[in-house]
């Protein structure tokens, strides 16, 4: 979990190390026991306020809403997406509250930072980080959405039903959508205002999260989804995008969380 090595160092300053929960070394993917993730949740609450709480005030709550959010997304086994999208603007929000003066830049998929809602393939609608940001920061917040024509990017394939990190390739932009209608400009690179874009409702745009292809569910993941008007304030377009590269000693992937 990405906030252990504070929690740790934090634990070893204050000679408390051999009381953090036996979850964070045990609990492992998929979660589906829920009887495992309300212990460990119940664990780490104890924890928390035993021996973490007041530690490091800054750090030590930041580590308990993340922690907190972490397990109850788990156990959140209807409404994931929604809840997910909710705990990222609210940690922003939260952190603009307690630093009034300050900016900052949330990067994140298209899908996350739109100012309208998601609407997954299978007919499960659900409100982003964007539109939560949006709704709360009015006009001291604003969405730039990026895309490209064509090029590679990595992405996970299942092949034979097993998770294959892969290179992908993407062909040139379909007729109608966003990336053509850009490419149109001949510019390598391009920022637009997304509402000088005419028609723009009547136009798909390239999605693609972390897989591509069909899933572990044989569901296929399609690039194009529609846009709307209002979804983003400027986009960003590449001409050509290449893979990013893969560090050699770096943390192990984990395969994706098909819900």
């Amino acid at each position: 979990m990405t906030y252990c090595v504070l929690a740790e160092r934090m634990l070893k300053i204050n000679n408390t190390i051999d009381s953090i929960p036996e979850f964070f070394s045990t609990l492992k993917p998929p979660y589906k026991d829920t009887a495992i993730v309300r212990k460990a949740l119940n664990d780490w609450n104890v924890f928390y306020n035993n021996c973490l709480k007041g530690l490091e005030p800054n750090n030590s709550i930041l580590i308990n809403v993340t922690v907190n959010q972490f397990l109850q997304h788990k156990l959140n086994t209807t409404n994931q997406y929604y809840y997910r999208d909710s705990c990222m603007a609210i940690n922003i929000m939260n952190y603009l509250y307690r630093n009034p003066n300050s900016k900052g830049i949330f990067m994140a998929h298209n899908v996350h930072i739109s100012k309208t809602r998601y609407d997954y393939p299978s007919n499960y609608s659900y409100k982003t980080s964007g539109q939560f940001l949006s709704e709360n920061m009015r006009e001291k917040h604003i969405s730039i959405a990026q895309t490209t024509n064509n090029g590679y990017f990595n992405a996970w394939k299942y092949i034979k039903q097993q998770p294959v990190f892969s290179v992908c390739k993407l062909k040139e932009a379909q007729r109608n959508s966003l990336e053509k209608y850009l490419s149109k400009h001949n510019y390598k690179i391009l920022i637009c205002d997304y509402s000088s874009i005419p028609r723009v409702n009547k136009m798909t745009y390239t999605v693609i999260g972390h897989t591509y292809g069909k899933t572990n569910m044989n569901y296929k993941v399609k690039r194009y989804q529609k846009l709307k008007e209002g979804k983003f304030d400027y986009v960003i377009y590449f001409e050509s995008t290449k893979q990013s590269s893969i560090l050699k000693k770096s943390i192990p992937l984990t395969t994706p969380n098909q819900n």
